[in-house]
């Protein structure tokens, strides 16, 4: 049995159809309005006259009978149903639930059932074939197959217009107070410098073969911590390198940039002891703020940063007004992670690679990292990749509306509505009505939606979470490879087909995805920061607070008396005889320590003082 494929690579064999649709649509009306006879039109549009001739005659709009159908083929939508698609898969992409290849299938085979499209579908696999995929795609250039970035649920909901705001009205705060030039405004980051870098770079290699090599060090690299600094103007303080170390060597600074300070830490992470006053000092000495320039500087909510009460009294007294980002939100706000931290590690790897051709047999150590870091450092600080820092995020020049609203797309998905029994569709697909600072439409799907009635939110009765709350529609059936997500902390809204025609659009057959407002909401970790000024004194009295009543906790925990603990396993006799408890009416006699001066304990009258029946005192035990 022989099956035959689909040419997808068809080349046009013949020269009809040559003509605009265009000109035949104009040629058509003005013949229907009797402004020119069928051969006037020919000779001044430059259509056949047959084929205007037998199109004219048809009955239907100008446009309509115009279109091109050569072959036996036909197209399954038209346009504009075409770009309904086009605009579904554009939202859902920016609310980061993506469309796959089969999802589209699938939306497609929907998508003509449930609006009675003639179609050429597989009916069994209920999806549309790959050359329709095909031809979608070449129709419409615009989109295009692309690996996403994986990005946490906590960064697509912890970026939205009221975390945003709320750190732009501080910044305006500190702006409009201390009016901080370019040069005064800072930003600290920190990144990890490892000896196998994550992502290799492109090679040439022979096509088709399936696996490719490179070589690194090590299947996991050694992790060394950067500190890197610079302000609007495009100024940077020299690094700060922590490596994993105990005992700090000044070899490790070979090929480093000029100036770099050397940490050594077990771990190989940044430390409270480490940010302050080691690297805090370090940054004062490169920007000497005073009471009449004072500087600001912007990081991100790491405890070290945040939870420093040394830090935030030295930065008040030397005139540093320290500004912390929103938690989750420095692939947006912080200008570090926006313009400078890819590039220094597309460099770091490349000098990686470098290393290991000119160096075969050997592996990159910590000892060779520095030299590394120097060479990858100088070539992303540049005064270009920090201006363009500040600038992306809006920070210098200050601008609160650099992100426009697709960017908060993503975070509409986490977005709770107050009240869940009044919720209808069109609130779960974008906004509640009761959010202030949330504009409730999106501007890829206006036009899907206004045509559309919508039915109040179903739940799934089976669903724990859900119980209590109760609705007449039946739950959504949604294919086991979509991207749509369950009753399982996501809902899948139920739209009403109730336009004139019986319209049903790609959000209804596939919604977006919609956190239910019945579900459990996580807790919030108590080291995370929160968007503050952290020199201002109320942070700095409620840090103080929490201080203070973890150094009392501990007092308390320190005077309880500690357990005895048991014995350990050994023989019958040692085990009875430590067991033994000190009689109270028995004499107790103090026997000296010859190490620490100190005095043993007799265990029972008339035994002398040995290693295992007696405990040493604590200066001994010191």
């Amino acid at each position: 049995m022989f099956t035959v494929e689909m040419v997808r690579n068809y080349k046009r064999k013949t020269s009809q159809q040559k003509w605009v649709e265009t000109d035949m649509s104009a040629a058509t009306l003005a013949v229907r309005d009797g402004r020119m006879s069928f051969q006037e039109a020919t000779e001044h549009y430059e259509v056949p006259c047959t084929t205007l001739f037998r199109r004219a005659k048809k009955e239907g709009e100008p446009n309509s009978v115009s279109l091109k159908q050569l072959g036996r083929f036909r197209k399954v939508f038209s346009n504009e149903e075409e770009l309904d698609l086009v605009n579904h898969c554009l939202f859902m992409e920016k609310r980061f639930f993506g469309l796959r290849i089969s999802d589209l299938r699938y939306l497609a085979y929907q998508f003509a059932q449930q609006n009675n499209k003639a179609h050429a579908f597989n009916a069994e696999t209920g999806r549309a074939g790959k050359d329709w995929v095909n031809g979608f795609l070449k129709r419409h250039p615009q989109l295009s197959l692309r690996c996403p970035e994986n990005t946490s649920l906590a960064r697509a909901s912890a970026f939205n217009r009221q975390n945003v705001k709320a750190f732009f009205d501080l910044l305006i705060e500190l702006f409009d107070k201390f009016k901080f030039p370019a040069s005064r405004v800072y930003n600290v980051d920190e990144t990890g410098i490892s000896t196998v870098p994550n992502k290799p770079s492109k090679i040439i290699s022979l096509k088709g073969k399936k696996q490719v090599g490179n070589v690194t060090s090590a299947e996991r690299g050694v992790t060394t911590t950067a500190a890197i600094c610079f302000n609007a103007a495009g100024q940077y303080v020299p690094p700060l390198l922590i490596f994993p170390r105990t005992r700090e060597n000044i070899e490790l600074l070979n090929g480093t940039p000029p100036e770099t300070v050397l940490v050594c830490h077990p771990s190989g992470w940044m430390q409270t002891e480490i940010f302050f006053p080691k690297w805090f000092e370090h940054f004062l000495h490169y920007s000497k703020p005073s009471a009449t320039d004072p500087v600001l500087l912007i990081l991100d909510g790491h405890a070290t940063h945040t939870k420093n009460v040394q830090l935030i009294e030295a930065a008040r007294q030397n005139h540093v007004h320290i500004l912390c980002i929103p938690p989750h939100t420095s692939h947006r706000l912080q200008p570090l992670d926006v313009s400078f931290m890819f590039p220094l590690s597309t460099f770091h790897t490349q000098e990686c690679e470098t290393w290991m051709r000119q160096n075969p047999g050997r592996a990159i150590t910590i000892r060779q990292v520095g030299s590394i870091f120097g060479k990858s450092y100088l070539k992303a600080s540049t005064p270009q990749n920090a201006i363009n820092g500040f600038k992306k995020t809006g920070i210098f020049p200050l601008d609160p509306n650099v992100f426009p609203e697709e960017a908060f797309a993503a975070s509409e998905t986490t977005d709770r509505d107050l009240d869940a029994d009044a919720v209808t569709i069109q609130d779960a697909v974008f906004h509640a009505t009761e959010n202030p600072v949330v504009d409730k439409t999106s501007s890829s799907t206006t036009n899907v939606m206004q045509d559309i009635n919508v039915s109040p939110i179903t739940v799934d009765s089976n669903c724990a979470s859900c119980s209590n709350v109760s609705s007449s529609s039946p739950t959504q059936t949604i294919p086991p490879d979509s991207n749509v997500a369950s009753c399982s902390g996501l809902q899948t809204p139920i739209f009403k087909k109730i336009s004139k025609n019986n319209y049903v659009s790609p959000i209804d057959i596939m919604p977006a995805p919609k956190v239910k407002s019945t579900c459990e909401t996580r807790k919030v970790s108590k080291n995370r920061g929160k968007t503050a000024v952290l020199t201002s004194s109320p942070y700095l009295k409620e840090l103080q607070e929490k201080k203070g009543q973890k150094v009392s906790k501990r007092k308390v925990v320190e005077t309880k008396l500690p357990k005895q603990k048991k014995p350990r396993k050994g023989t019958k006799g040692q085990n009875k005889k430590n067991t033994e408890p000190i009689s109270s009416d028995e004499e107790v006699e103090d026997t000296s320590c010859i190490v620490c001066d100190g005095t043993f304990l007799k265990s029972k009258e008339g035994e002398g003082p040995t290693n295992k029946d007696h405990a040493h005192t604590t200066k001994c035990k010191k």
